[in-house]
């Protein structure tokens, strides 16, 4: 490679921009780091050691069209490796099978996905013209494409794949066979640069025509280039099968059960139940629970009917079968008003509760309760529990007391359910539990798939060429529901039942039915690996009291829990005072898990206190296209619910973009939290007070007016505002919005804006919070609200004399 080539590369992938270099020869270079996502799974080292796990031979199911020698032969060792395998030395062998009627379906099926392939990139119109597209047409194309070779790979899925290689055989799914013809007298112009052996070297693309198809994803130019010249062919096979197949743990993706009447649906739950109980050994060692104080008993036979009982009856029951009682949790949506008005609301009341003890009239029940126990049953379990039932609802006094008392066991409730059934996709209660499934009918070859080393197991695969789009579990209903996020975190099992497949989700595995990954399932839950790397206090061993580690840990609990919060604070609540209890059992688990003694307060935490202070009331852009912002706008409720400190304290988006310095200004004094009811701290507050040892800087009046007139927008870059001169030391405020797409002005009042000096409280070199000074009616006690978070940069102002240090009490 000549010094102007290497003049052309730079840390990434580009190519030789002059024409003549172009015409010689195309350069790519990469660095083995930039793309060790697409290659971890996919380097030689492991697909060599793969070659010597599970091996698999494919044959036709009809007889009058068997697999040529070519596809009968096909070794999956080989399909496996880096280079894959060179199927036919020219396509036009594919095009003759696919002619025949009695030709080799799989061939044909090659050639097929190759055809529809050039059909979708000759339907894109190019807006630059390529000098290099010598294939004007889509029949040009398909006559060169005749005489180019075509090489197959087989892409797998790892499973359970150990950081360390020594642990072999690793195992895999069967995942995607893709399909590669391309242009001989382009591609042997076309170098690779890089480590991809280990040793900087060039390649030549003929031999690595596997790493072209890794370069394109992340190569949007180079990508470009070789799709504008069509020198490039490649298609994608998938295998599926059912999950009753005897491979079908073998097969990523599988075919949906349409009717969820059917027995296979049973089976596949089953299945999924038992593999977590047995195998999973982290499920196995959950601790245990605290019962619910009601359950329903929905007997053990169909014919039964099903009624209400009460903790000492769980108790007798307990002691009678010498063992703890196994139940499932119900996790759903009520719905709207008008949904529950549409069918009288049915629940329990304390004028009901007696009654519901004796038998639970079935043909009053909601539909989404009468499923969840008739699937209950079939799962082989006799106990169910569903709020509306087992608290006791109404707006009297009894009712009140018995609410605030079990919505604060909501840690053991969902936490000690052995398995929990999300009615994702139901608006309300009268929903239900499943909807009707499209059909589906795909087109594929049919195929038979047999293991070489377990003759035993053989079964059928399809191999199709477009996969079908599911809906995300955040997409639906349910998980647009504040109360939905802790019900999902806290259970150790869930049975998700989306509109279009069922997904699972333990402590161990998430996966979907279709075998198709979904980007929200598994991605918050307390697993193991987080459980690794927050060790609870009773667990803590010596390492664990270095400050090293102590430092690490209580990072990993303070991300975790702003995570948890900027996602609950997207979703919407249907009680403004259910702010704090919607979330309290998740609270209290994260508390039990905590590496050190912490306090909770009013959704913060005491040994985090200055990093969670720093929150922002801004929406994300992951967020802001979706409808939880719109259905969750930001503003501050009229009625309290929490300090002005605390994120609790209003509605919309939250998040926390800021990290505090390592010289930090402030230092927490005292604090407490008065609980509304039963002296719950994670629940209902009416009070609570921190008091903090830092520098306070008073705003002037000009200032005051660019804070307080400034309008917030609901757009992530209008929910920051811009400091005039001559401020330019402060930038990027971020005022608590008082009201819906209202100045803090115009929320508060001109009369009440006049009365308050605002402040600024110094956390450290770089950011502050912006507060406002009262006194209280009944003291002469002076105490500061919370406004807003502002980044600064400290030109000595700490310490002057208009910046001095003070002890501030926020409320």
């Amino acid at each position: 490679m000549s010094s102007s080539d290497e003049e052309s590369h730079f840390n990434g992938f580009n190519w030789a921009e002059e024409d003549e270099g172009f015409r010689e020869s195309l350069h790519f270079r990469w660095s083995f780091s930039d793309l060790r996502a697409g290659y971890s799974s996919l380097d030689r080292p492991t697909r060599e050691q793969l070659k010597s796990t599970e091996q698999w031979t494919i044959f036709s199911l009809d007889d009058s069209r068997p697999l040529c020698r070519t596809c009968g032969s096909l070794d999956f060792a080989d399909l496996i490796s880096f280079d894959g395998v060179l199927h036919q030395s020219k396509a036009l062998a594919l095009k003759q099978q696919y002619d025949s009627p009695s030709g080799c379906p799989l061939c044909s099926e090659f050639w097929g996905a190759l055809i529809n392939y050039l059909k979708r990139i000759y339907s894109q119109d190019y807006s630059e013209e390529s000098p290099y597209d010598q294939f004007k047409s889509k029949d040009d194309r398909l006559e060169a494409l005749k005489e180019d070779p075509v090489r197959i790979f087989l892409n797998p899925l790892m499973q359970d794949r150990p950081q360390d290689r020594t642990h072999l055989p690793y195992q895999y799914q069967l995942r995607e066979f893709s399909v590669w013809s391309a242009s001989s007298d382009i591609l042997d112009r076309i170098q690779l640069r890089g480590d991809l052996y280990g040793k900087e070297a060039t390649y030549h693309a003929p031999d690595l025509m596997r790493s072209i198809r890794m370069l394109m994803p992340q190569t949007p130019r180079s990508g470009e280039f070789l799709r504008r010249n069509r020198a490039l062919t490649t298609a994608e096979l998938y295998p599926i099968t059912s999950w009753c197949d005897p491979v079908a743990k073998h097969v990523r993706y599988k075919s949906i059960i349409p009717d969820m009447n059917d027995p296979k649906v049973i089976d596949m739950i089953k299945t999924w139940i038992e593999s977590c109980t047995n195998e999973h050994e982290h499920c196995r060692s959950l601790p245990p629970m605290q019962l619910p104080s009601r359950l329903i008993d929905i007997g053990e036979e169909s014919t039964q009917t099903p009624r209400l009982i009460v903790a000492d009856d769980i108790k007798r029951l307990e002691e009678t079968e010498g063992r703890q009682i196994q139940y499932i949790a119900l996790s759903y949506c009520w719905g709207a008003k008008k949904d529950i008005d549409q069918v009288p609301f049915f629940s329990t009341t304390s004028k009901t509760l007696d009654t519901h003890i004796k038998a639970l009239p079935t043909n009053r029940l909601p539909k989404t309760i009468c499923d969840a126990m008739d699937l209950t049953r079939k799962l082989g379990f006799r106990y169910l529990w569903a709020d509306s039932l087992c608290i006791i609802q109404g707006h009297n006094a009894e009712a009140h007391e018995d609410w605030s008392k079990e919505s604060a066991k909501m840690a053991s409730i969902y936490g000690g359910a052995y398995l929990t059934i999300a009615a994702s996709w139901g608006h309300s209660m009268h929903s239900g539990l499943f909807t009707q499934r499209p059909s589906e009918t795909p087109d594929g070859v049919m195929l038979g798939l047999k293991s070489l080393r377990d003759p035993s197991c053989y079964g059928t695969i399809q191999l199709i060429q477009d996969r079908s789009q599911y809906t995300e579990s955040t997409e639906e209903p349910l998980y647009r529901r504040g109360w939905a996020l802790q019900e999902r975190i806290l259970s150790p099992r869930i049975l998700i039942c989306n509109r279009d497949q069922l997904v699972w989700e333990c402590q161990t595995h998430s996966f979907t039915e279709s075998g198709t990954r979904m980007s929200s399932i598994g991605a918050m839950r307390l697993d193991h690996a987080f459980l690794s790397q927050v060790t609870p206090r009773e667990n803590a061993s010596e390492d664990t009291d270095q400050p090293e580690n102590a430092a690490a840990q209580a990072k990993v609990f303070r991300d975790i829990w702003q995570c948890i919060v900027t996602d609950y604070c997207h979703k919407s609540i249907t009680n403004a005072t259910d702010k704090l209890p919607a979330i309290a059992g998740l609270a209290k688990r994260l508390a039990e898990l905590s590496p050190s003694p912490n306090v909770y307060l009013a959704g913060l935490w005491k040994n985090s206190i200055l990093e969670d202070l720093l929150w922002v009331h801004e929406d994300i852009d992951s967020y802001s296209l979706q409808k939880e912002s719109v259905l969750n706008p930001r503003h501050k409720p009229e009625s309290y619910r929490a300090p002005s400190w605390s994120w609790a304290c209003v509605d919309g988006g939250v998040r926390w973009p800021h990290v505090l310095g390592h010289h930090r200004h402030a230092t927490l004094v005292t604090y407490g939290v008065t609980p509304r009811y039963n002296h719950d701290v994670f629940g209902e507050l009416s009070a609570g007070y921190i008091e903090l040892k830092a520098p306070l800087w008073k705003v002037p009046d000009d200032l005051k007016q660019l804070v307080v007139k400034q309008e917030p927008t609901e757009k992530i870059t209008g929910s920051r505002y811009e400091m005039a001169e001559p401020y330019t030391w402060l930038w990027k405020p971020s005022v608590d919005v008082r009201g819906r797409g209202l100045s803090y002005l115009n929320a508060v009042g001109e009369s009440k804006v006049n009365a308050i000096d605002f402040s600024l409280l110094i956390i450290d070199e770089t950011m502050a919070l912006i507060v406002s000074s009262a006194k209280d009616q009944d003291s002469s006690e002076k105490y500061y609200e919370r406004v807003g978070v502002v980044t600064y940069w400290d030109r000595g102002r700490v310490g002057d004399e208009n910046c001095q240090e003070t002890i501030c009490k926020l409320i």
